[in-house]
């Protein structure tokens, strides 16, 4: 299936950062219509933040989904979706987390690309601080990010801590993902209320 590209959309409307209660109605979904760009953050597996995800989608109608979940895969299709599900758990760079995000693939209506965005490696995460992993994984991330971005509307679905706002001795510097994109006009970051970090 060939994706076709939107030229970017240009609102007029300041950036929005908005942290919603899971399970919360009241998340306004018409925030993200025009945004080029929208970041949700998650807590990984929880059934509200995916619920609210593919909501999401369904308003946006982005042209990809980046997916921190999905390891590397990119699935263009409901076929390559189901074809991925069939693999064992113990096959998928996050097991049963990717399980759960190709089973809402499978199920949700709008057929749009996922892409997965992590930082697949042989390097050995246990030999560098937990602050250097997030540092190359979400500078990998951002590479994606941007190239995406030149030519579609984007969708970024990350664990809510790669939003984080803030500088900690164990996780380093502030989000790119956040600060990048916190004053753009065209993008729009939902936090989860559940988050772990600022």
């Amino acid at each position: 299936m060939t994706p076709v590209s939107m030229a970017p959309v240009n609102i007029e409307k300041p950036n929005k950062v908005v942290r919603y209660l899971v399970n919360n109605q009241n998340l306004d979904l018409s925030i993200v219509h025009n945004a080029n760009i929208v970041i949700v953050g998650e807590q990984h597996g929880n059934l509200d933040d995916m619920s609210t995800v593919f909501k999401i989608i369904e308003r946006m109608k982005p042209d990809i989904v980046l997916v921190e979940a999905l390891g590397d895969y990119v699935i263009n299709s409901k076929v390559k979706a189901k074809e991925l599900y069939r693999l064992s758990e113990e096959s998928h760079y996050y097991q049963g987390l990717t399980k759960l995000w190709l089973e809402y693939i499978i199920s949700n209506k709008q057929n749009v690309i996922y892409k997965g965005i992590e930082l697949i490696t042989d390097q050995d995460y246990s030999k560098i601080s937990l602050k250097e992993q997030f540092m190359l994984r979400e500078d990998h991330w951002m590479g994606i990010i941007d190239k995406e971005i030149l030519t579609k509307r984007v969708l970024v679905i990350v664990g809510d801590t790669h939003l984080r706002t803030i500088e900690t001795k164990e996780l380093g510097r502030a989000s790119p993902l956040y600060t990048k994109f916190l004053n753009r006009t065209d993008a729009v970051i939902i936090r989860t209320q559940q988050g772990e970090i600022q």
